[in-house]
């Protein structure tokens, strides 16, 4: 097994002020569509993120006043491991 090193991404996104008096369907479209907007570039960011070569793990969301918050675990091959 390649040994290898973990980190943390957390990014956010404001939501709507109205966003809390939408029926269960509103939310989920505000929600996914914020979701979205915070993955749309993390393939690129990770890429250039301290050397490169991560990969995400798993997430987890959560909101925290108005702003959907999301966090990634991600993980790469260490130094001596990674393919040139």
């Amino acid at each position: 097994m390649r040994d290898v090193e973990h980190g943390m991404v957390v990014q956010s996104s404001p939501l709507p002020e109205h966003w809390s008096r939408l029926d269960a369907p509103g939310v989920a479209d505000v929600l996914s569509r914020r979701f979205v907007e915070i993955t749309s570039g993390l393939d690129t960011g990770l890429a250039t993120l301290a050397g490169g070569g991560w990969e995400v793990v798993s997430h987890d969301t959560m909101i925290i006043g108005n702003s959907l918050v999301v966090s990634f675990l991600v993980r790469r091959a260490r130094v001596g491991d990674r393919e040139t």
